[in-house]
């Protein structure tokens, strides 16, 4: 990756972080999937002239799959799970197992071939993911544990559905817009996230206990974390193969004990610690050209040798 692009991929991580701890914010005054609701409702306004003046980037039915993905099966599902209990930090690292299906997805999909070193490089990170699964309990609550599950599946699904957009356009000598596939898809979801609420969700808000706060982290999630930070985000995986752009999603647990450190005096452990180093050495594998190819000629040399 280019360093620029590397270094766009490492603010749209920190801004994913920050964006938890939005959301985990509005599930305090409001149910989750009607908060998914009113994000759909600000990017729609937002974003209208847009959607008035701009033809939609696939066909509706395409457009209602990418909704349900985007609202109702992956933040839907994950601040489903925020509302049940769960701790954000224990979102974070679970949700980031979208990461190991987004790239098994385009490895079966897209046929997107990866070397040794960079299979090396993922299964490190992937290792450190788990020792730092080791240190909170999640198993103690399963319903919330099987909509981060739900929430994991339907990102590296929608990724590949934006991969597949993606592609088609190109096919046609039409670059897809990110800035008018973001409000298509918030509009498709909108009428998906107000009917689960309205038929599943208690809607007895008392909206004179809602703070002021609340509509600036509305707002920011809604256009900064949903707007411009996915717009890149979709821009990196149609540029790059996802095996090269996923593994840094494995830095949002790191990110947020970071965020817990400065912003919260949360305390970390020695072995969160020695996982975020794991992990983080697993990414320099995947993405420094220099050290990847490194680890990819030793590889290709020894294999040589053993042959001989």
């Amino acid at each position: 990756m280019k360093f620029h692009d590397t270094i766009l991929v490492l603010l749209v991580v920190f801004c994913w972080s920050t964006g938890y701890l939005a959301q985990s914010y509005l599930v305090k005054f409001v149910p989750p999937f009607f908060a998914m609701f009113l994000e759909s409702a600000i990017v729609s306004i937002v974003y209208s002239p847009i959607l008035l003046y701009k033809k939609p980037p696939a066909n509706l039915s395409f457009l209602m799959v990418l909704g349900f993905l985007w609202g109702p099966g992956t933040y839907g599902s994950m601040l489903l799970a925020v509302s049940l209990g769960i701790n954000v930090s224990v979102v974070s690292v679970i949700g980031k197992t979208n990461v190991i299906f987004a790239i098994i997805f385009a490895r079966i999909f897209f046929n997107e071939k990866m070397n040794f070193a960079t299979i090396l490089g993922i299964l490190t990170s992937f290792t450190g993911l788990l020792f730092l699964l080791n240190t909170v309990h999640i198993f103690s609550n399963l319903p919330s544990l099987f909509s981060l599950m739900v929430f994991a599946v339907s990102w590296a699904s929608y990724n590949m559905f934006v991969k597949k957009l993606s592609n088609m356009k190109k096919n046609q000598d039409e670059p897809l817009n990110m800035s008018v596939l973001v409000p298509w898809v918030s509009v498709c979801a909108m009428p998906q996230l107000f009917c689960i609420s309205y038929c599943f969700e208690d809607w007895n808000i008392d909206i004179y206990s809602i703070p002021i706060h609340f509509i600036f982290v509305l707002a920011y999630q809604s256009l900064v974390v949903t707007c411009i930070v996915l717009s890149i985000w979709f821009r990196l995986i149609t540029k790059y193969p996802m095996y090269k752009v996923g593994p840094f999603a494995l830095l949002l647990p790191v990110f947020g004990m970071i965020s817990g450190i400065v912003l919260l005096r949360e305390q970390v452990t020695t072995l969160q610690l020695i996982s975020s180093i794991i992990m983080i050495s697993g990414l320099v594998i995947v993405s420094v050209q220099k050290i990847n190819q490194y680890i990819q000629n030793v590889y290709t040399t020894r294999s040589l040798s053993i042959r001989q």
